[in-house]
């Protein structure tokens, strides 16, 4: 394997720390966001989720939104308007009081050790930093087998929480698996919005294929910067592209950076050299369609991959057409 030069790993580290607004996840964002604003001007409190798969860019709007609104101190006082939590793997009710106050800036009082002590000084801790909006991130390790609490028991978690945390509005947040908290608590069903659903982009669609490409474009001119240059007609490198992603720019960037490892920049990067870095990542879709293996990648292919990889979260394809709606693309969740 090559070794990357100085300019090689100065573009690895451009793709890999770069977040631009592409179609989808400006779409996402702004439905988000508008949902946080209208709690934040006092209109009900929201209570929504964000589904899609991993790597579609879910944690970057989470992240996004949070830097919009920051603490601000107040007299002395620090106000967290938007309080972003990461949900801890496998942990029960406590693991979600206790995750809430660490992430207010407040440790955990050791001698607390009842469960509802915890929840009133959450609760409490929630007032004093005058939170409007708590987001939790990965929110779907609730639903996930070896957790510690049952969907349930966090729907109700999670219920409880909207009911006591007067005028906080809620956005949770993880892979689509996620849903299965709502769908097992009819009350907790009626209060959240209809999921947003990050997709990948759709290479059928016409939109979306224009969004993709330019988002591979826009990694390329990382490495045209530092005198490289590409041998692939750009359709071709487009179509390998989506092969080694799905349509997924987490998985996209994973690419670009691995490609940016071997590269010995400035140099030609021909189809050898992508394929070499393809190799060294885990291909979407179940692996169907194999990219730079050769010259073009036909629309079908391309089009089973994405159907594949969104099959490993139980999401079915949908017939492709216009829907307004609050998702970035419209397969729908098969029911568990």
């Amino acid at each position: 394997m090559k070794h990357a030069t100085r300019a090689g790993e100065l573009i690895r580290e451009n793709v890999q720390t770069t977040i631009f607004d592409h179609l989808i996840f400006t779409d996402v964002l702004t439905q988000v966001d508008r949902c946080v604003q209208d709690t934040l001007r006092g209109f009900n409190p929201c209570f929504e989720m964000l589904i899609g798969p991993s790597r579609c860019g879910k944690s970057e709007v989470l992240e996004t939104i949070t830097r919009k609104y920051p603490p601000v101190s107040e007299g002395g006082r620090r106000s967290i308007p938007v309080l972003l939590v990461d949900v801890p793997s496998g942990g029960g009710a406590k693991a979600l009081d206790k995750a809430v106050i660490r992430a207010t800036g407040v440790p955990v009082p050791e001698s607390m050790k009842n469960e509802d002590s915890l929840k009133q000084f959450m609760l409490k801790q929630l007032k004093l930093a005058n939170v409007r909006v708590i987001i939790f991130d990965e929110a779907n390790h609730l639903v996930e087998r070896g957790a510690r609490i049952v969907s349930a028991a966090a729907s109700d978690w999670f219920k409880v929480l909207y009911k006591n945390a007067v005028n906080v509005g809620i956005v949770l947040a993880g892979v689509p698996r996620l849903a299965r908290l709502i769908d097992d608590n009819p009350q907790l069903r009626n209060r959240v919005g209809k999921p947003i659903f990050f997709s990948p982009y759709r290479y059928d669609d016409a939109k979306h294929r224009k969004a993709f490409a330019n988002c591979v474009a826009a990694y390329i001119s990382e490495f045209e910067e530092h005198g490289c240059t590409f041998t692939m007609p750009f359709d071709n490198m487009v179509r390998h592209c989506y092969a080694a992603s799905a349509g997924h720019i987490g998985l996209l960037a994973a690419f670009f950076a691995s490609l940016a490892t071997i590269a010995p920049a400035p140099c030609e990067i021909t189809r050898d050299l992508c394929r070499e870095a393809s190799l060294t990542r885990n291909l979407p879709g179940n692996g169907y369609a194999k990219p730079f293996q050769q010259d073009k990648i036909d629309d079908h292919h391309l089009m089973e991959v994405f159907s594949s990889e969104l099959a490993l979260y139980d999401v079915i394809l949908d017939q492709l057409h216009p829907h307004p709606d609050r998702t970035g693309a419209h397969p729908h969740q098969e029911e568990a």
